[in-house]
């Protein structure tokens, strides 16, 4: 029998990849820090071609150093304020962003480059790693009490909010840990990968069912992450502003689809509603927001603007901060937000907000991806910001900061796939490249 070491790497590296991403909880320890130590070793085993990485791109070192001040300027606070040992501090939140991108995504490089891994296959990955968690997430829908094995006595997630009796079987579906905010994001992320792989390349009706799927999952765990089709509407229609033949065939589909969403939307309406709470919830939070007759109740919206909208009083703060934490009520002082931007406001300022969104901004420009697919995730990175703090280490950015690096260094060192017709010559090309780095 003959092993396929080739895809045995791709398996290890499909595994290693999901607990990296989605971060499962496994008896109140979080398998991503397992990805970060073999990153650490990975990298001090291949220190050489990591630093000659970095060394040879003033992009990715204006990154790294972006970075650190952020980090810096956040611990300056903390440190003054005694909040330096908070779990959820700033300082932490960017160190983690900075071993992102340092322990995971210049070593899965190298490792890409040494074996001759194409770079299109992080694509591929997060797009099969959406459609598998959405098949999680709906087997664990349609059998509530598998749920409860898994999250319960398998992974343990004790404590979290997402067991909390009125959310357990309404939200939270599939193995991971950012159910109610980064995963479905992540998962917005993919589909915007599916569509703009279908935009370039020949429509293919597999990817239908890919966004099905991925959409439901979406659905039963946290509505933001919907707000990805409205965003690649206006994506696409600012990319092809000048192509009048697609603007007419979306809009053409738009008004049909439209048509008939409207006129069934009753029936889907009770259908739904009758099968599970989660779909009456989600109903229901449409519904809200819309302002639709007949329904009561505030919408997130609504809750959002009205009660965690509001700035520091002084100029000085507005720009520097105040060094507070308002997040879930932290500060006695200036009450609480749990809008990223009013976060990132009280603590440093609109100086600490600029330079985090610099970081990202540069991330989505290292992708060497088409317009459509940088607008559609500038935009979902902003208006997510709105909701929560994605600005961290997330199911969401975790990707990001992956696709960047690689995408960015592929297009300048990376080894592209070519014939097997000599492994002799593949061996001195790879030679040959990283001694050119």
């Amino acid at each position: 029998m003959v092993i396929d070491k080739r895809k045995i790497l791709y398996i290890a590296l499909f595994s290693l990849l999901f607990v990296y991403i989605y971060n499962p909880v496994f008896r109140g320890f979080r398998l991503v820090f397992m990805v970060y130590v073999i990153g650490i070793i990975y990298s001090a085993l291949n220190l050489g071609a990591i630093s000659k990485l970095v060394n040879k791109s003033l992009k990715l070192s204006f990154l790294l150093f972006v970075t650190a001040v952020l980090i810096m300027y956040s611990l300056s606070y903390d440190v003054l304020l005694g909040s330096a040992y908070r779990s959820n501090s700033f300082w932490r939140v960017w160190a983690y962003l900075l071993f992102d991108v340092c322990f995971v995504a210049l070593p899965l490089f190298v490792f890409l480059n040494k074996n001759r891994v194409s770079k299109d296959f992080l694509y591929n990955a997060f797009i099969n790693l959406a459609v598998l968690q959405s098949i999680f997430a709906l087997v664990m829908f349609v059998l509530p009490g598998l749920k409860e094995l898994i999250f319960l006595d398998i992974l343990d997630y004790q404590g979290e909010k997402v067991v909390d009796e009125a959310l357990f079987g309404l939200r939270g579906f599939g193995i991971g840990s950012g159910f109610l905010f980064s995963l479905p994001l992540f998962q917005s992320l993919s589909i915007i990968l599916i569509v703009d792989k279908a935009i370039k390349s020949t429509f293919k009706p597999k990817y239908l069912l890919y966004v099905f799927l991925i959409t439901v999952s979406i659905l039963i765990n946290a509505r933001i992450g919907l707000v990805v089709f409205p965003i690649m509407f206006i994506a696409y229609y600012i990319t092809f502003s000048q192509n009048v033949r697609k603007l007419v065939s979306i809009s053409f589909l738009i008004i049909i689809g439209g048509i008939l969403f409207v006129s069934y939307y009753t029936q889907i309406r009770e259908s739904l509603i009758g099968i599970n709470s989660t779909f009456r919830w989600v109903i229901t939070g449409f519904e809200l927001a819309l302002g639709i007759s007949g329904t009561t109740g505030q919408s997130v919206l609504d809750i959002l603007i009205g009660e965690h909208w509001h700035f520091p009083n002084k100029l000085s703060q507005l720009v520097f901060g105040t060094g507070e934490y308002v997040f879930a009520g932290a500060s006695k002082l200036y009450g609480q937000s749990d809008i990223g931007y009013i976060q990132y406001i009280y603590f440093g300022g609109i100086f600490i907000l600029l330079f985090a969104m610099s970081f990202f901004m540069l991330l989505v420009k290292f992708i060497n991806k088409t317009k459509f697919f940088s607008i559609s995730i500038i935009l979902l990175l902003l208006i997510a910001h709105f909701k929560g703090n994605i600005f961290a280490s997330n199911d969401f950015t975790r990707a990001l900061i992956l696709l960047s690096v690689c995408s960015f260094l592929g297009n300048k060192f990376l080894i592209q796939k070519t014939s097997s017709a000599s492994s002799n010559n593949m061996t001195k090309c790879n030679k040959m490249n990283y001694d050119n780095i």
